[in-house]
């Protein structure tokens, strides 16, 4: 799977260099590529203060009694799943976190390239929960990591964890105590030198994203939360993806998010994508953005992934998304489809958003169930 991502990245860079055959690749595919696209207003944000939140603790540590929202497993399907993939003992932990000391000069030694250190996992408060889905990103003075139901800040270059931390996800996206939030993203934005934490959640019956931005470059400092309502009632975004773009005015890009919906305990409803604005949420104002569902092409598709633009350097005209061509549960996949979609931002006087799409033909399927198994185990 390694692989096929390093490929999917090429074909999308290639992409990036290649608008003018995406752009006449629109009439070529417009019967076969379909969304339904629509606008939503959110209100401001709250502000939540990192190093304000109390400290996660292992005797704090509670396992969520929430059944399995995912339909293609049962409860018992997705407990042993988890207990599968579950942390090596701590006496194994000690021992690998002193062969990950970073190695002096001698034989074998790359001094310089590597600075290796253990992270968090939900044996620290984070749920309980295993596996340890995850999420990182990295500043030229901090590491942040998400796990589960908590987050952690790292101070570089010692990569030494920041006081008081862990901290509970929950808090940080200014929920109540037991809120269920799994499936974390974080990414940081070179351009503005912001972090972007994302997560699901499933609250009093219905579904949201939460996204907290911070505020400085500083990932212990101060946050604007926000929570968006994803799929309608009774439904609930799973298995959130994430990416961001850059524009000529590096406020006025986007921060990219798609998921696929389901109904709660229930079946898959469509694949939503979100484009929102990154101006008014580095800035904690409210915005309106535009979003997207019924991703189709030549059949229903789920888990789009947004290119994540991470150099200063790199402005693409349009947002790229990608996916596996999806077949069906019973029918393998076969290919790419890669999104390339513009005028994300609502402004006064746009003429609206705009896409196109190209499948690309990969020479060895995937069977959708394997990856469903991947993405769900790994």
């Amino acid at each position: 799977m390694k692989f096929e991502r390093f490929w999917c990245c090429a074909v999308v860079l290639a992409m990036v260099f290649g608008c003018t055959a995406l752009g006449s690749a629109q009439e070529l595919v417009s019967g076969q590529a379909r969304v339904t696209q629509s606008t939503e207003f959110v209100a401001p944000a709250a502000r939540v203060v990192a190093n304000d939140l109390p400290q996660v603790t292992a005797q704090q540590t509670a396992i969520h009694a929430v059944p399995s929202p995912r339909v293609r497993f049962s409860d018992q399907e997705w407990a042993t799943i988890k207990q599968q993939a579950a942390v090596a003992p701590a006496s194994t932990r000690a021992a690998l976190a002193n062969a990950l000391q970073p190695r002096g000069a001698g034989a074998g030694a790359t001094p310089g390239l590597f600075a290796n250190f253990l992270g968090s996992n939900e044996d620290q408060g984070c749920s309980g929960l295993t596996p340890s889905d995850m999420g990182l990103a990295t500043s030229p003075k901090y590491v942040v990591q998400v796990v589960n139901a908590c987050f952690a800040v790292w101070i570089r270059p010692a990569n030494t964890l920041a006081t008081g931390f862990p901290k509970s996800l929950a808090a940080l996206m200014n929920r109540p105590a037991g809120t269920f939030v799994f499936d974390p993203r974080a990414q940081f934005d070179y351009v503005t030198s912001r972090f972007v934490i994302t997560a699901s959640e499933i609250s009093g019956g219905n579904g949201f994203l939460d996204i907290a931005a911070s505020s400085t470059n500083d990932p212990r400092g101060a946050y604007h939360v926000y929570h968006l309502q994803t799929g309608g009632n009774g439904n609930f975004p799973d298995y959130p993806t994430l990416g961001q773009d850059h524009a000529s005015n590096p406020f006025n890009g986007t921060i990219n998010i798609c998921a696929n919906i389901f109904v709660i305990n229930g079946g898959f409803v469509t694949t939503q994508c979100d484009f929102l604005p990154k101006a008014p949420i580095y800035a904690g104002a409210g915005f309106s953005f535009n979003f997207f569902t019924g991703f189709s092409f030549g059949g229903t598709i789920d888990t789009l992934q947004p290119v994540n633009v991470s150099e200063k350097g790199e402005q693409p005209r349009a947002t790229f998304l990608i996916n596996s061509h999806n077949g069906g549960f019973s029918h393998p996949a076969n290919g790419l489809d890669v999104w390339a979609f513009t005028n994300t931002i609502v402004a006064s006087g746009s003429p609206g958003p705009r896409f196109t799409a190209l499948h690309v033909a990969t020479p060895t399927p995937v069977s959708h169930d394997r990856r469903w198994e991947w993405r769900h185990q790994r």
